[in-house]
């Protein structure tokens, strides 16, 4: 029993580690990118799929580019200005997000980058949240959804 509750103590601080470390990289990426002002996902497991298995997944990220409270990001929907999806073309969709082709480019580098961890995701922040990152820290809050 001693030995299943040091694991569970180190589970806790790689997660804290690695939160950490997310963190530290995405605030890092924002100070290089200032017309990003935040950078928000959901992640949950559907509770129903047409009878296919409900898996987790991470949903992509989006950008907001404009100076705005934490109470207003968290009420806004993030796919609502001035939230921005960076799929597609710079050309096609980016030219009014705010953000110069090089931003848009990055983002869209940053957006394929997170999707590669999306089971480290689910550990890190857990399932049914929707995540926020500011220049001051990870925020992370319950996401309700169909």
């Amino acid at each position: 029993m001693e030995e299943l509750k040091q694991l569970a103590k180190e589970k806790k601080k790689y997660q804290e580690k690695a939160k950490n470390i997310l963190k530290g990289c995405l605030q890092d990426f924002m100070k290089a990118h200032p017309n990003v002002k935040a950078i928000s996902w959901v992640q949950y497991t559907p509770y129903f799929n047409d009878g296919e298995e409900c898996t987790f997944s991470m949903h992509d990220p989006t950008f907001c580019t404009k100076e705005i409270t934490l109470e207003e990001m968290e009420d806004t929907y993030t796919y609502d200005e001035p939230w921005f999806d960076v799929g597609g073309s710079y050309d096609r969709f980016g030219k009014n997000s705010g953000l110069s082709i090089k931003d848009w480019e990055d983002c869209s580098e940053l957006k394929s980058t997170l999707a590669s961890f999306e089971e480290e995701m689910k550990f890190l922040f857990g399932d049914h949240v929707r995540v926020i990152v500011t220049p001051e820290g990870v925020h992370t809050y319950e996401y309700e959804h169909d």
